[in-house]
């Protein structure tokens, strides 16, 4: 017991695991913090670096204040959209179904196009 005790130069196994457990949660952070940068469009590895040298707390404010790139808000924005057109059409032909459906469950496409919807 002695020879570990004189190898970590005094430090007792409390101290290690605080000081494991204080850097694992420094990593998660830094991490959140790259993953938060990607999400709004920013960079990932600068992010980190800022969060390295300041704190992972402040990064992460910083990331909220700036907000997204507009290249990112334009993507969000188009894929909710296109999101929003499957939705509709998906409904419509939904709707089409039981609309015209017959006794074998068979349905016919030549009076589909006026259930679509106008939008998609």
């Amino acid at each position: 017991m002695n020879m570990f005790y004189y190898l970590l130069g005094g430090l007792g196994l409390l101290s290690i695991v605080l000081v494991l457990g204080i850097s694992i949660v420094y990593i998660a952070l830094l991490w959140a913090v790259g993953e938060a940068a990607d999400v709004r469009g920013r960079s990932k590895f600068g992010w980190i670096l800022i969060g390295i040298f300041a704190t992972p707390i402040s990064a992460f404010l910083g990331l909220l204040c700036i907000g997204e790139t507009e290249e990112q808000k334009e993507w969000r924005i188009r894929t909710e959209v296109e999101l929003d057109c499957e939705f509709k059409a998906q409904a419509s032909l939904k709707a089409y179904r039981k609309a015209n459906a017959n006794e074998s469950g068979a349905t016919d496409n030549k009076s589909y196009s006026k259930y679509q919807s106008k939008d998609s």
